[in-house]
């Protein structure tokens, strides 16, 4: 698991799949967490300067970089299969699908 954003399985240009079901969820450490800037359960739509993971339809990506941007080629994505719903738990530190 990944301790800092652009590490292990978080490194730039990395595009995952995941099937899951409800209640299935990805944990996070703190530090990796923190650097995405939730500071609730609500997930942005669009990465930003304030906002380094966000889920546009059924793709989590994540801004490893730092630019505030996205890119495939410096950035991670994550194609969802079987989920309809992501919501956050900020508490927790996990991404739990619905």
């Amino acid at each position: 698991m990944a301790n800092t954003l652009g590490t292990d399985d978080l490194l730039a240009g990395t595009a995952e799949l995941i099937k899951a079901g409800k209640g299935d969820k990805i944990g996070f450490t703190a530090d990796v967490w923190d650097d995405f800037g939730l500071t609730n359960d609500a997930l942005s739509k669009n990465i930003d300067t304030l906002h380094a993971l966000a889920l546009n339809n059924r793709q989590i990506r994540i801004d490893v970089n730092g630019d505030g941007a996205f890119t495939t080629d410096q950035d991670v994505s994550i194609d969802l299969v079987g989920v309809n719903k992501v919501t956050a738990d900020a508490v927790g530190h996990f991404l739990i699908f619905l």
